[in-house]
């Protein structure tokens, strides 16, 4: 799970044009990329610009394991809580969950952090 951080305002502010650039922009970026933190890294390097304005985007990244026997419910919920834990803690980061570091009945979403904000 990814969510840009503030996307709306981004919209709200520069219009849905510029949005959909940004969108773009993402697009681009997460072609090929491995892991959650370097795209968080790179998403986070990019610039835009709208009528004179230029800014910066972040996002938070909630990431879960797959496992042999797993419904797409078993593999979101746990990330789906683990990026609300990432936009709770700050926002700018990833936040992972992997079942061997959980004890069994551990609720999904733990925190395990994998960056550090900007």
């Amino acid at each position: 799970m990814m969510a840009i951080d503030h996307f709306k305002q981004i919209n709200d502010t520069y219009g849905h044009q510029v949005g959909d650039q940004v969108l773009r922009g993402i697009a681009k970026e997460v072609a090929g990329v491995e892991t959650a933190e370097l795209l968080r890294r790179r998403l986070a390097a990019l610039e835009f610009s709208a009528d004179a304005h230029k800014f910066q985007i972040t996002c938070s990244m909630g990431v879960s394991e797959f496992r042999s026997g797993d419904t797409i419910d078993d593999l979101l919920k746990p990330a789906d809580l683990a990026l609300y834990r990432a936009k709770a803690k700050g926002r700018n980061r990833v936040i992972g969950v992997c079942s061997e570091l959980l004890p069994d009945g551990a609720p999904s979403g733990s925190d395990i952090v994998r960056s550090k904000p900007r």
